[in-house]
This record gives structure tokens, sequence and C-alpha cells, in this order.
């Protein structure tokens, strides 16, 4: 069960991060689950430390460790094995680590400014009213 559960949380993980990076191609009445899912994830991130939700369930059914200090390395993991496998980049050095993770923002904030032009167009087009925030 500990297999099966760890799976189908990297499964998800990896599928958010897909997500992050394509769900500009959703079609245009979609738009709006990848227009918010960016800044949801930033405002997650902020207010747990900096940590992302599905590293620390992914570190606690395997190791047994929620988040501390003594599991530092282990944050970086995921998105370590995402790009190895993904982009065949060996992100093991840890200078490679900051600039990799800009490099993803970027990709994930240019996708996002993408959505939301793409959103606002099919606004303008429909004449629908957008949600209020």
């Amino acid at each position: 069960m500990e297999n099966f559960s760890l799976n189908l949380i990297i499964y998800l993980h990896k599928f958010f991060i897909y997500f992050l990076f394509g769900g500009f191609l959703l079609p245009d009445n979609l738009l709006l689950i990848h227009v918010m899912a960016w800044p949801l994830t930033i405002i997650s991130w902020s207010l747990n430390n900096n940590n992302c939700i599905f590293t620390q369930l992914e570190n606690y059914i395997e190791l047994g460790i929620w988040s501390n200090k003594s599991n530092q390395g282990n944050e970086f993991k995921f998105i370590s094995n995402f790009i190895s496998e993904n982009f065949y980049i060996n992100v093991d050095k840890p200078d490679n680590r900051r600039s990799i993770l800009k490099f993803l923002y970027l990709m994930f904030t240019i996708a996002w400014v993408i959505s939301v032009t793409r959103y606002i167009s099919y606004i303008n087009r429909k004449k629908i009213k957008p949600i209020p925030v």
C-alpha cells in the first residue's frame, strides 16, 4: 500500500508540473483553471515555508519525515529527478539548483502569461463577465 501511495503522489506531482508547463494549451473555456494554478502554487509555497506539499507527502510516505532541517536534501529530490528524466540534465551540483529553479519559475510564469492572455481574449470574444476577485 505504501508503494502504491508513493507512486500515486509522484504521478500527481508530475502531472501538476506538466500542467503548469502546458496548461496554456487547454481549450479556452478551461483556461481559468491554469490561470489560477500558478498563483495558488506560489501562495501554497509561501504559506508552507517554500516547501511543496507533494514533495512533503512523498518524503513522509517514503522516509517517515514530513519536513524539517534534517531532510533539506530531499526537498529538491523530486525536481532533480524530474529534470534528469525529462531534460537529461545533471542537477546534483548545489550551484545548479538555484539556476534550475529560476528557469522552472520562468517557464511556469511564461506559460501562465500565455494563459492569462488567451483567457482575456476569450472573455472579450464571448462577452463573458469575468469572475470577480
